[in-house]
């Protein structure tokens, strides 16, 4: 029966229509046990950026990728910084060290050291994650680019993340 609010609600999302996609994703979740609803509705959640929502509905002992780089990010959020490393690490353990939040992390420690090139490099490959929706590389590509006064990528990297991301805060 959660079908059909489902296949709705992941067509409102694609549109960019969040809050009738996470009224068709809570009523896909509800009428179904199936677990993709619930992971559907934090995804919807994550979108929004209603981050304190996302542990509600995903399921930390998950072995997706996907799903544990959403609550890594919702914990990152929320300031969860004992929940981020345990769901970067589980992410890690799947993938790899080349995974978003890895590389997000590694992004930031060259900024303190002002190696702009290892910068650039990580903040681009976070964002080229395909299990990483969230701005937060792409916004750090963008300032890094305006600090190298490199307007011309800086512009091409915000217009990319405006379309992407339109309503999301921080890249607003």
């Amino acid at each position: 029966m959660g079908e059909p609010y489902g296949l709705n609600a992941v067509s409102l999302l694609t549109l960019g229509n969040t809050e009738q996609a996470e009224a068709a994703a809570f009523k896909a979740a509800k009428l179904s046990d199936e677990i993709y609803y619930k992971n559907l509705l934090g995804l919807v959640y994550y979108s929004e950026e209603k981050y304190e929502m996302v542990p509600r509905e995903l399921r930390a002992d998950s072995k997706d990728a996907f799903v544990l780089t959403l609550l890594a990010g919702a914990a990152f959020h929320n300031r969860d910084y004992a929940s981020f490393g345990f769901f970067r690490d589980s992410v890690t353990a799947l993938k790899g060290d080349n995974n978003g939040w890895v590389l997000f992390g590694a992004g930031a420690a060259a900024e303190k050291d002002l190696n702009w090139d290892i910068v650039l490099d990580k903040y681009k490959k976070c964002d080229a994650d395909s299990d990483f929706i969230d701005p937060i590389c792409l916004v750090a590509t963008v300032r890094t680019e305006l600090r190298q006064i490199n307007y011309s990528d800086a512009k091409s990297d915000m217009d990319s993340a405006l379309s992407r991301y339109p309503k999301n805060h921080v890249v607003l």
